[in-house]
């Protein structure tokens, strides 16, 4: 710069600064009355977009791919997940076909939902996905289980048990598994003395009929995928699907959730956690900031008037930048919202600078000593904001839209933070009477301490510059422990409740945090590539279109035929009784004691403890009565409603697959996707 241009620079200056110090309160109160439009205008106008995938440009070779891939194949991603964890299988999978079947209808909240158990087309051909080892010992297991299970199914109340055990008892030797009686009583006995003790225990077949004795402490999943339709103009997208999922598996039927518990994760949920973390960091960081400023400035200048001057002139500047935020881009995202700090940290910096020249000139006129400072800072000052705002304009190549729109903003907001320092701090200072005598000039012990360390520096440089660079090999020495943490899991808080479900459950039903995606067009290139990278080390699992369809369905439809060779009218017939009358059911309740404490129960010990625990209920009312006989009964009419549809099952090819099934896997267009899961837990 010329030494005219600095002359016709400093003249501009001199003549803005002469105006602002003659017509101070005029210019003060313009200046507060445009910063109340100007918050008014962003407040209205400035909304966050909290979509963390515009984050990136859509123009980047892997968002191009992205979004034709979720375009292609729309409910590759499911926002919200629940985890529906128990005991025993029965029991989580009780819960959550009722939690499945109670979302469905909430079609306001949620796109889409997928629980396979709980799907008509799944409920019909699930035996046809196990294996035929497996599918050959539970049918075994439930051929033996027909007499029971029809008889209880033909009456089921406390008198059918009595019939039923007392049947039983007569012909022990007949049974292929005795243990199998064992297992019964215990299960019967544990959701007596829980009902007694004010729980809601159904007896869950599904446990009794599984392969081995599932004790209670094991761990079993059940995973419902939800699409909720998430709102991204307000810092909770997902909350009205996560209250939705809460308050259906709350309002479940106590003995339809016994056991269970909820856990919800899901990348919408864990987004909003984070954002709603932001959203509180954001305010305090803000705040903590704004009083951080504040007190050093009182630390080294000692003047509420000054302090006061210098915080307004922040504040009106922050909210010319917010304006300027709504007008230039209209949304916030998540990095991009951190400018309000980098403002309250970087902006003081040329108020401090102009004002510590006002307190170097002489004299007692304050409005000149203002011009003064200004008209010898202005360039100064001007190089700073340049720099400054270059520095964040540095962002605005990128293709990641958080750092650009930051980049924006706050390169901006240096040049605002320069006019409102020539502007509200000069008319501040002098509305609010600062004079020389106000505060003090020397920094009071905040610059006696910086001048402390700056005198030792000055008596000993070499020593000082020894100690630097040895702490800085020091420091050095440790970079050979330093490790890059490539997972983004990683950047989220361990302890939120969405982010801890994903970890704990990752794995459960094909539930993985990060997989690869892969598009062909043809069938017969598809395959080839899921055989070629199924045999590499690094991958666990290729899913495709072909895992919908079962292998050996030949065999299996023929062992599903051969089953109702072995199943009893009676277990796919409508019960033939009718509910027991309120004394007929007491009456019921005494002969099942009196047959569990026979003789002939080869299991006495726990015959009697069962006995025992109906005791509690032999004077109950009608209700607890018929409760108590529900519970008994338990999942029954759910198991045997899915035998039925198992026995329907035919044959399945890709082409007869539920559109909603096999739109995962296939594009109307054709294409294919192949899904791979690496092996290792990334």
């Amino acid at each position: 710069m010329s030494e005219g241009e600095r002359k016709i620079g400093r003249g501009f200056v001199a003549l803005w600064l002469a105006f602002v110090t003659r017509r101070h309160k005029l210019v003060l109160s313009m200046a507060v009355l445009s910063t109340l439009v100007a918050s008014t205008y962003a407040g209205l106008t400035l909304k966050v977009h909290t979509d963390h995938t515009d984050m990136l440009s859509a123009e980047i070779p892997f968002r191009r791919n992205d979004i034709a891939l979720r375009q292609a194949f729309p409910g590759i991603e499911a926002g919200l997940i629940a985890f529906v964890e128990a005991g025993e299988p029965g029991r989580a999978e009780t819960a959550a076909r009722a939690l499945a079947e109670a979302l469905r209808t909430r079609q306001d909240v949620f796109g889409d939902l997928r629980h396979p158990p709980s799907d008509p087309f799944f409920r019909r051909h699930a035996l046809l996905y196990l294996s035929l080892e497996d599918l050959d010992d539970r049918l075994v297991r439930l051929a033996a289980a027909a007499p029971l299970l029809g008889s209880l199914r033909q009456n089921p109340s406390l008198g059918g048990y009595a019939e039923l055990f007392e049947r039983l008892f007569d012909n022990v030797d007949e049974l292929d598994d005795p243990e199998q009686l064992r297992r019964f009583l215990e299960a019967l006995d544990v959701t007596a003395e829980r009902f007694a003790a004010g729980q809601h225990w159904p007896l869950s077949w599904q446990a009794l009929l599984a392969e081995n004795d599932v004790r209670r402490s094991d761990r079993h999943v059940a995973v419902i995928l939800l699409y909720p339709k998430l709102d991204f103009t307000t810092l909770k997208p997902a909350a009205a699907a996560a209250t939705a999922v809460r308050d259906a598996f709350e309002a479940l039927p106590v003995e339809n959730r016994a056991g269970a518990r909820l856990h919800l994760s899901g990348s919408a949920l864990m987004f909003q956690e984070e954002l709603e973390t932001l959203g509180r960091g954001m305010l305090f960081v803000g705040l903590a900031a704004l009083a951080a400023v504040s007190g050093l400035l009182w630390l080294g200048l000692g003047s509420w008037r000054a302090v006061a001057a210098l915080v307004l002139t922040l504040l009106v500047g922050l909210g010319w930048s917010a304006a300027f935020a709504g007008l230039a881009i209209g949304t916030l995202n998540l990095i991009s919202v951190a400018f309000a700090v980098l403002f309250i940290g970087l902006g003081v910096d040329f108020g401090i600078h102009f004002f510590v020249r006002a307190l170097d000139n002489p004299g007692s006129d304050i409005s000149r000593r203002l011009r003064l400072a200004g008209e010898r800072c202005a360039s100064v000052l001007g190089l700073c904001a340049l720099s400054s705002a270059l520095a964040f304009f540095a962002f605005l190549p990128t293709d990641y839209r958080g750092l650009s729109e930051l980049g924006l903003i706050s390169g901006t907001a240096m040049f605002i933070a320069l006019a409102a320092t020539f502007t509200v701090l000069p008319a501040a200072l002098l509305t609010f009477r600062w004079s020389n005598a106000d505060g003090r000039r020397d920094g009071g012990k905040l610059a006696v301490a910086v001048l402390l360390v700056e005198g030792i520096a000055r008596r000993h440089p070499w020593r000082v510059l020894s100690v630097a660079a040895l702490a800085g090999l020091l420091s050095l020495s440790f970079l050979p422990w330093a490790s890059f943490d490539d997972d983004p899991m990683n950047l989220r808080d361990p302890n939120s409740p969405a982010v801890a479900a994903l970890k704990r459950f990752s794995g459960e039903s094909h539930v993985e945090p990060y997989l690869g995606e892969i598009v062909l067009s043809d069938i017969g290139d598809a395959r080839h590539l899921a055989r070629d990278l199924q045999e590499l080390d690094t991958v666990r699992a290729v899913r495709s279109l072909d895992d919908l369809v079962p292998e050996d369905q030949e065999e299996k439809l023929s062992l599903l035929s051969d089953l109702t060779l072995f199943l009893p009218p009676s277990l796919t017939e409508r019960p033939s009784k009718a509910p027991p009358a309120d004394a007929e059911r007491r009456a019921e309740l005494e002969r099942l004691q009196r047959i569990l404490t026979s003789p002939k129960n080869p299991y006495p010990t726990m015959g009697a403890r069962l006995s025992e625990a109906l005791d509690q209920f032999v004077d109950a009312d009608r209700e607890r009565l018929a409760d108590l006989e529900r519970l008994m009964i338990g999942d029954l009419h759910e198991l045997v409603t899915d035998l039925r549809l198992s026995l329907e099952a035919d044959s399945i090819a890709p082409d007869s697959l539920p559109d909603r099934h096999r739109d995962l896997w296939q594009a109307r267009d054709g294409r294919l996707r192949l899904s791979v899961v690496p092996s290792q837990d990334l």
